[in-house]
């Protein structure tokens, strides 16, 4: 079965239009068949879903979710990462 990552786009990278894409109600099995090939790695952002095979860090950081806490005990704020999550996958 397909597997399609969601991005938001306040999340989604600057270059992600510049990927081949096609809209949401289109045939996610029929693309991958015809055009992009079964292994095709596959994100949604807003109503387009989009081809990110030739970067593929892009779906792998698709739906991860980190809590930031800004620290400002030195002469310097930095910021540590508190959490990561990672949704499981869903078996459709």
């Amino acid at each position: 079965m397909s597997r399609v990552k969601i991005i938001k786009k306040e999340n989604a990278p600057e270059n992600l239009c510049d990927f081949p894409n096609f809209h949401k109600s289109g045939s996610i099995t029929g693309m991958k068949k015809l055009y992009y090939g079964k292994d095709a790695l596959l994100v949604r952002c807003g109503d387009y879903i989009y081809n990110v095979t030739s970067e593929p860090e892009i779906y792998y950081n698709a739906e991860k979710l980190i809590t930031y806490c800004i620290i400002t005990t030195s002469e310097k704020p930095h910021i540590d990462i508190l959490n990561e999550y990672y949704p499981k996958p869903q078996i459709r």
